[in-house]
C-alpha cells in the first residue's frame, strides 16, 4: 500500500451492538495488516452504539446522527472524512 493513501472505513449503526462488536472484531484483524481509520455513525440519538466503539482499539471517530436513515448516516461520515483521505469505504 503507497505511504499516500489514506483509508477510512464507515460503519452506519442502528441499535446492534452485538454485531457492531462482531464487526469492529474483524476489522481489528485486517488492520494489524491494512492501515484505516474508522468513522461510526451511531443512528441512535440516544447512542447505544458509544461503550462498543470506545472499547474498541481501532482508530475510531464515532458521533451521533439523529436523523433517521442510511442517507443521514452517510452523509455523516462524509462530513466527518479528514481532508487526506484516498479512499472511503461504506460498510452498513
Amino acid at each position: 500500500m503507497s505511504a499516500q493513501m489514506k483509508i477510512v472505513v464507515t460503519v452506519a449503526t442502528y441499535k446492534r451492538p452485538a454485531l457492531l462488536k462482531e464487526l469492529l472484531d474483524s476489522l481489528a484483524v485486517v488492520h494489524r495488516e491494512t492501515s484505516f481509520t474508522m468513522i461510526v455513525i451511531d443512528n441512535d440519538p440516544q447512542g447505544s452504539a458509544a461503550e462498543i466503539t470506545a472499547a474498541s482499539d481501532l482508530p475510531i471517530t464515532y458521533a451521533v446522527e439523529a436523523t433517521p436513515g442510511i442517507v443521514a448516516a452517510r452523509n455523516a461520515a462524509l462530513d466527518l472524512l479528514p481532508e487526506a483521505t484516498t479512499h472511503v469505504v461504506f460498510v452498513d
